[in-house]
């Protein structure tokens, strides 16, 4: 639980972009969702059965340059919020590169061998 409430002061904090997402597609250890413009797609760790595919969460990161594509922004996804909104959950999003590691890494995309990211 106390992960739960650092996720939650996480995904308030003002100086974090804070958008809808929808759950494109859930994988054993990742999940992709679409973000709106004009924002990139984004993958990123989460624990299974958590979402599943059409969900609409939220989610709180920073811009990242090394996620952009041509014509979108990056966003670091740190933390995200899942679940009804009467009871929301707040969970931690690991980054590889980060202290504590775990997650995707400095490029956001999971091992090649996890799924083809080609439609992505």
């Amino acid at each position: 639980m106390a992960d739960d409430r650092e996720a939650e002061t996480l995904f308030q904090r003002q100086d974090l972009v804070r958008l809808e997402a929808t759950v494109r597609r859930v994988m054993t250890s990742f999940v992709s969702v679409a973000l709106p413009d004009p924002w990139a797609p984004a993958s990123f760790a989460l624990e299974p059965g958590l979402v599943a595919a059409g969900d609409v969460i939220g989610v709180a990161g920073s811009e990242d340059p090394k996620l952009a594509s041509e014509k979108k922004k990056g966003l670091r996804v740190l933390a995200v919020r899942v679940g009804p909104a009467a009871s929301p959950r707040f969970l931690l999003i690991h980054h590889a590169d980060a202290p504590g590691g775990g997650g995707a890494g400095a490029s956001g995309a999971p091992p090649k061998d996890d799924m083809d990211w080609s439609d992505v």
